[in-house]
């Protein structure tokens, strides 16, 4: 695909927006079929935005209503497999309440977690003196360029970002003007997530690369 700049001259302050993973991976599709309509790469503020100002209500109210369903699903499972349990049926309110105490809380976090919604996850230690200085920047930089997905990073204290991410500040790696701010230093741990067919891949190549900075400073 042609990339190609495209202008979003009303875009909204996305970095206020505290997302869940969930409404990630919506903005991520959204963020594709934006770029088919359009026939350029659209960016992840681009993407962010137009969904927020477009899409997000109707998206959260389908959501819950899918939400919903599933939990009932859910509760006639736990009620079917308690009833045989106890070689009666225990009832819908008993199964209802019962599902609520054990499972909802682990259930929702489990619908809300990265994994469940395709993300890729990686924690990694700067091991060398001069941290992610220009060099290294430019590398990891070129290396994120070469995968089909997306790859974010965050750090406590990130002033610069995209957006927020179930409390956390995210900064989508793009050119090393953007992740220069970033500013880590040795001992510091950083945090990287990535959506996309690649995402695992590039994940595993962004590891070996923070590894092999221990030999800079050598």
């Amino acid at each position: 695909m042609e990339k190609k700049e495209q202008s979003f001259p009303e875009e909204i302050n996305f970095k206020v927006q505290d997302l869940t993973p969930a409404e990630l991976k919506a903005i991520e599709e959204h963020k594709y079929y934006m770029s088919l309509e359009l026939g350029c790469e659209v960016s992840i503020e681009q993407a962010l935005s137009d969904f927020i100002k477009e899409y997000r209500e109707e998206w959260l109210r389908d959501k819950q209503e899918k939400d919903m369903q599933a939990q009932k699903m859910e509760i006639i499972k736990h009620k079917y497999f308690r009833s045989q349990e106890e070689g009666c049926d225990i009832g819908e309110e008993r199964a209802v309440h019962e599902w609520r105490e054990k499972y909802a809380k682990i259930w929702r976090s489990c619908c809300e977690s990265l994994e469940h919604n395709d993300f890729y996850s990686l924690r990694v230690t700067i091991p060398n003196k001069r941290g992610l200085h220009l060099n290294p920047v430019s590398t990891l930089v070129s290396v994120v360029k070469g995968f089909d997905c997306d790859v974010f990073i965050h750090k406590p204290g990130l002033e610069h970002y995209n957006f927020i991410l179930q409390g956390r500040p995210f900064l989508h790696i793009k050119s090393v003007f953007t992740l220069m701010g970033v500013a880590a230093i040795q001992g510091d741990t950083i945090e990287f997530i990535a959506y996309g067919c690649e995402a695992e891949i590039a994940l595993e190549k962004i590891r070996q690369f923070i590894e092999q900075l221990a030999q800079i400073d050598s």
